[in-house]
């Protein structure tokens, strides 16, 4: 089976109803750490990829 965890970050985090606990998230907010990485990363040893990313690079720029 698959288990989900959920984890409530910033605002009251006893207030049990998502629409209430969301009005109190400016009064006390939490800071959320991530990291981006290029989406060519998810491609490790997949033939072509070096054109995949020279693809993106031209259509950002």
């Amino acid at each position: 089976g698959i288990t989900v965890i959920c984890s409530k970050r910033g605002g009251d985090v006893s207030i049990n109803s998502h629409c209430e606990w969301l009005l109190t998230v400016p009064a006390t907010p939490d800071a959320i750490n991530f990291t981006l990485v290029p989406i060519t990363s998810l491609l490790a040893g997949v033939p072509g990829k070096g054109f995949l990313a020279q693809a993106i690079n031209l259509y950002l720029r």
